[in-house]
């Protein structure tokens, strides 16, 4: 029950409040946690997006391809079982 208290659930467990609980879990991680770090980064990135040339981003998403040496690097890690 270790992630209930990493999801800061202060109602005592029983199993018939579980069901609920991990739907309220659900919520917060897939929805609440998003929408606040969207709401904290948009300001920020609003203004990056409207200084940035469209060669700007391009530039910057295929950086974040992955090159052939990382691939290399990551299937022969998973080969060799270093990298699970």
């Amino acid at each position: 029950m270790n992630f209930l208290a990493y999801s800061a659930v202060t109602t005592a467990v029983y199993s018939e409040n579980l069901p609920s609980l991990v739907e309220e879990i659900a919520h917060k991680e897939r929805v609440q946690e998003p929408a606040f770090i969207i709401k904290c980064w948009k300001p920020t990135l609003r203004s990056i997006g409207q200084s940035m040339s469209t060669d700007g981003l391009k530039k910057i998403l295929d950086d974040l391809k992955p090159k052939d040496e990382q691939l290399q690097m990551c299937l022969y890690l998973k080969h060799h079982h270093i990298l699970k």
